[in-house]
């Protein structure tokens, strides 16, 4: 297997992990808003300020990792996404559990914003359209397997085995 197709599959998973995180608030709002005692309205701002942190965020952020070497920066967003998914099941307060998630989208619009371009260089002249449908695939299969698959085990063992769980995933990622 080439180092490109290596590469590519270690993004994919590592999106697989970004996308099923963004989006499996939404199936356990109510266990969620149950064990912080806040409404479900608030816990939806866990998806909502997501997005936001992740609009604002990373273009920032982005801004400042340019000289970093792709392969050391991607195992450092990745390790950090692990933690801060880690610290978002443990996190004894609402306050805290949606800045880690804040934290969390930063990390993903920098993930995302350098990774699809540094696939679609390294990728072979006749894979350029390929590259960048790796990503976009993680996220698809996040959306299909990932969401669903996090709401079944936060209902099974609980809302923070799920942000344990897809921390644990980004690490193997890359």
């Amino acid at each position: 297997m080439s180092n490109y197709y290596k590469i590519a599959i270690a993004l994919a998973v590592s999106t697989f992990a970004i996308g099923t995180t963004e989006f499996v608030p939404v199936g356990m709002l109510t266990d969620i808003a149950q064990d912080m005692h806040v409404s479900t309205g608030m816990i939806g701002l866990l998806v909502t300020g997501y997005a936001i942190a992740q609009a604002i965020g990373a273009p920032i952020a982005t801004s400042f990792v340019g000289r970093i070497a792709r392969r050391q920066l991607f195992a450092w967003l990745m390790m950090a996404f692990a933690v801060l998914n880690l610290l978002s099941a443990i996190a004894p307060t609402y306050g805290i559990l949606l800045g880690t998630r804040a934290l969390t989208a930063v990390v993903h619009g920098v993930f995302f914003a350098t990774a699809s371009v540094y696939l679609t260089k390294l990728a072979p002249v006749d894979k350029k359209g390929e590259a960048a449908s790796w990503l976009f695939g993680g996220l698809t299969v996040a959306t299909v397997f990932g969401v669903p698959f996090g709401t079944y085990l936060g209902e099974a063992v609980g809302w923070r085995a799920t942000f344990s769980v897809v921390g644990l995933l980004g690490v193997f990622g890359y």
